[in-house]
């Protein structure tokens, strides 16, 4: 019995490790933009044609739409309407 705790201790850290390393190097290896405003604030994290990934405070964001549509445009056409859109409907700004 103890060797199997021992094993799916292992086995989470493991799981654990794999993931916490799978968002530091996301997050070392992309572009960002950077959207801050009164009501909520968000960080997307980008490469050459594809959201790599976001993090969002205070606003509701679905990276795999929003994915599907900067593949669709282009993400430098993606992030010039979403930094427009984010300025206009939360008066941010975006850098």
């Amino acid at each position: 019995m103890k060797k199997i705790l021992m094993v799916l201790g292992v086995i989470l850290l493991l799981i654990i490790v794999l993931s916490i390393g799978i968002l530091v190097y996301t997050s070392v290896t992309s572009k960002r933009l950077v959207c801050t405003s009164s009501n909520g604030n968000i960080t997307i994290m980008y490469k050459k044609n594809r959201i790599s990934g976001y993090v969002a405070k205070g606003i509701i964001y679905n990276l795999e739409e929003q994915n599907e549509y900067a593949k669709q445009v282009g993400i430098d056409t993606y992030l010039a309407e979403f930094t427009k859109l984010f300025e206009t409907k939360f008066n941010g700004i975006c850098k």
